[in-house]
């Protein structure tokens, strides 16, 4: 990916997230961590993980607080505590002391609430379209 298409993608997220934390007045902004990488994702080494993660803790520190992540695609919570530990405990939103959340199953469940309430809380015997079927998508799907 060449780094206009990571800045382009980068602005879109924040924007996305930006009217998500408005719309739930979480009493956080918008922003996202986004990577343009020499090789797709899938074909990472451990040292490519490592410097990844090497690079987001550095850019967390010097932003010291304007700015915290959380498990998101393409991450494990095996990733956001090493990113934690890192960032000497500061800076990282997940449920880490909590070995038995999954996020995917916890966003899951956000998105499967989300739906439900859109439809008078009664999902049964309505169709709907699963956009992807991966960590979240096939825990919404199931």
């Amino acid at each position: 990916a060449d780094k206009a298409a990571a800045t382009k993608e980068a602005e879109g997220l924040a924007v996305a997230m930006s009217a998500k934390h408005k719309t739930y007045n979480t009493g956080f902004a918008g922003a996202k961590v986004v990577c343009a990488a020499d090789k797709p994702v899938a074909d990472w080494t451990a040292a490519d993980r490592e410097t990844l993660l090497d690079a987001t803790a550095s850019l967390l520190e010097e932003l010291d607080g304007a700015m915290y992540t959380g498990c998101d695609m393409n991450t494990t919570p095996a990733m956001m505590q090493s990113l934690h530990d890192r960032c000497g405990g500061r800076y990282v939103l997940a449920a880490l002391a909590n070995e038995t959340c999954c996020p995917n199953t916890a966003t899951a469940a956000g998105v499967l609430g989300a739906v439900t309430a859109c439809v008078d809380g009664d999902v049964r015997g309505k169709t709907f379209v699963v956009h992807g079927c991966g960590g979240v998508g096939g825990a919404v799907a199931a």
